[in-house]
């Protein structure tokens, strides 16, 4: 929502805790669990992208001064490193993409929309001028990252409801 520039909110700081906690803990946590019992492609996606949501909400958290030290001379530095960082994810994201060929399409439709948030947001990034990144880009990549959101919501109620559940 903050990319989508709801409310006016343009700073990622709110988003700490909740990266911390439920992003990096509770799906590194759901990795492993479902490792116990088997799931490899689960596990594998849940703890990886629960190293991504603990790496985010470190580059953003102020105390270890990430921001501060990479924009000193202008916000290049610091655009291109997190354009960097989420073309990286964008790369693991294809793969997890291409594994969900064999599951059904909202699955695969969840991967694809995650897959784009992370490709627009990288390319917003990386097409910093000097004065932040690519406003157009990240709106982009905020609506896709509702709609991959809202396809996780989803995906996962289904799975609570599901009947073999007590």
């Amino acid at each position: 929502m903050i990319d989508v520039g709801f409310g006016g909110v343009h700073q990622a700081n709110i988003v700490v805790a909740m990266a911390m906690s439920l992003g990096a803990l509770g799906m590194f946590v759901a990795g492993m669990w479902e490792m116990a019992i088997g799931n490899t492609f689960a596990a594998t996606a849940f703890a990886a992208y629960g190293g991504f949501w603990f790496s985010y909400a470190l580059i953003f958290t102020p105390a270890l001064e990430i921001v501060t030290q990479l924009e000193q001379t202008s916000d290049i530095p610091f655009d291109y490193s997190v354009g960097f960082f989420l073309l990286v994810w964008a790369i693991f994201t294809t793969l997890c993409l291409l594994c969900t060929l064999k599951s059904n399409m909202v699955f695969f439709m969840l991967f694809l929309t995650l897959d784009v948030t992370f490709i627009f947001l990288s390319a917003g990034y990386l097409s910093s001028d000097g004065s932040g990144p690519g406003t157009g880009w990240i709106k982009a990549g905020g609506i896709f990252g509702l709609a991959s959101s809202a396809l996780g919501f989803y995906i996962g109620f289904a799975g609570m409801a599901d009947q073999s559940n007590t």
